[in-house]
């Protein structure tokens, strides 16, 4: 999301929060500094990406930066999930096809505008992907901070869900989140697997991904979660 004017402060839900050195800085070099460590963390696994080359993109001292994170793991935890807020801020920036779609047609909806989210943002992509390919020595905590973020926003659609009558009312409502969670979270390497693609072939080129056999999955899914959710 390179090149982005907003404040990616007001983004972050406190999971990781750098210091305050970094939350003073102006808006612009923040924004720099972020837009250098996303280009750098999605071009190379996290081993291999470098402090000395997203600092001198940025312009400035490498000292600087351990001024604003602890270390780089603290560093790259936080734009885990500045990529996470922005990606859902980009989601619901978008407009679903009627006001009054319900749960599953808003559901179903996601689904295919998440493609677009991430063409909008191809780097996030990447660096997401990056973080669950596997060479994250905290993996845990990368699933932890993505988790907190997708939990908050599925949580928002299944209570509106059950309010508006679209959903069962004795739902237990976080075993529904975490199995939306975890469904949604895999869907992606499914989907990928099924059309003998790799990840990082996808995280490169999101376009793959626009097909009919692709849209025919999210029918399917859909169908078996109404069976089991639906008023």
């Amino acid at each position: 999301m390179t090149g982005q004017s907003h404040d990616p402060i007001s983004h972050i839900t406190g999971e990781m929060m750098p210091k305050s050195t970094f939350i003073n800085l102006p808006p612009a070099k923040r924004q720099a500094i972020l837009d250098a460590a996303i280009a750098e963390f999605s071009a190379h696994p996290y081993a291999a990406a470098s402090i000395s080359r997203i600092v001198t993109a940025a312009g400035i001292a490498k000292g600087s930066l351990y001024q604003y994170f602890a270390n780089k793991q603290d560093f790259f935890l936080y734009l885990v999930e500045y990529a996470v807020q922005t990606q859902l801020q980009l989601l619901q920036s978008l407009t679903p096809p009627a006001p009054t779609t319900d749960f599953f047609g808003l559901l179903r909806w996601q689904m295919s505008a998440s493609l677009r989210v991430g063409l909008a943002a191809p780097q996030l992509a990447r660096l997401l992907q990056r973080a669950f390919a596997g060479d994250v020595p905290f993996q845990a905590e990368v699933n932890r901070v993505v988790g907190t973020a997708g939990s908050l926003h599925l949580k928002q659609l299944v209570d509106d869900g059950i309010r508006n009558g679209d959903l069962r009312a004795d739902l237990d409502v976080p075993l529904t989140v975490f199995v939306l969670q975890r469904v949604l979270g895999e869907l992606g390497a499914h989907i990928t697997r099924h059309l003998d693609l790799s990840l990082d072939a996808v995280a490169a080129d999101l376009t793959l991904l626009d097909r009919p056999e692709v849209e025919a999955i999210y029918d399917h899914l859909l169908a078996l979660l109404r069976s089991g959710l639906a008023r």
